[in-house]
């Protein structure tokens, strides 16, 4: 969402309309198999992963593909004043848990376009990055049971939090790092400053519903 629009994303198609309603603009050609799981927005553009970033103007038009093929599937997605970030793997397995361990990274490539580059590269359950965030200084993700980050330029990965039962929805705010646990459905706090987290609220599994899950 911007200051006029909302925009949205159904797995394979892509739209947006007046915050006051209106008609629905389509986005991308119909047909086009997108398999969207994620998007980012800044002032002018929209961004989605479809084997590597991609990049559109927000009013539609032509969209074009940000530092090549880097990954197979839809991936998470963040972008800041400079960059977009994007992750790569693993692809889940038709059973989960398969109990196997897949390769898995955080990218990064210039608005402009040009070389990407591999911020970080981890191994992870066959359970894919759930969120992607980024604030000044570290672009941050969850992924199975972790909250994890690392510089924005590159560097060591930082786990921030563990045994944290399927994390979803994680939000930055100026100081802290905020989440939800799908498994206890608890909602989680990080203090960035002292690093140590703190349960907000536990909502019933009986009072929470799967339409309500954040994204």
């Amino acid at each position: 969402m911007d200051t006029q629009r909302v925009y949205w994303a159904n797995y394979n198609a892509l739209f947006s309309m007046p915050l006051a309603g209106g008609a629905i603009l389509p986005l991308v050609d119909e047909g086009v198999q997108l398999e969207l799981d994620s998007i980012a927005l800044d002032a002018t553009h929209i961004y989605w992963t479809r084997l590597g970033p991609v990049q559109q103007p927000i009013t539609g038009g032509k969209a074009i593909m940000l530092g090549g093929i880097s990954g197979s599937g839809p991936g998470r997605i963040a972008v800041d004043d400079a960059n977009v970030y994007w992750t790569i793997g693993p692809i889940p397995c038709d059973v989960v848990p398969c109990g196997h361990r897949h390769d898995g990274a955080v990218m990064k490539v210039s608005l402009a376009g040009g070389t990407s580059v591999k911020l970080a590269a981890f191994e992870t359950p066959c359970y894919p990055v759930t969120q992607l965030a980024v604030d000044a200084d570290h672009v941050y993700w969850t992924s199975a049971h972790e909250l994890q980050r690392t510089p924005l330029g590159g560097g060591p990965i930082e786990t921030l939090a563990s045994n944290e039962g399927d994390p979803y929805a994680m939000v930055l705010g100026p100081t802290d790092v905020y989440w939800a646990c799908g498994r206890s459905m608890a909602s989680r706090r990080l203090s960035e400053r002292s690093q140590s987290s703190a349960s907000l609220a536990t909502a019933s599994r009986t009072r929470t519903s799967a339409g309500a899950r954040a994204r």
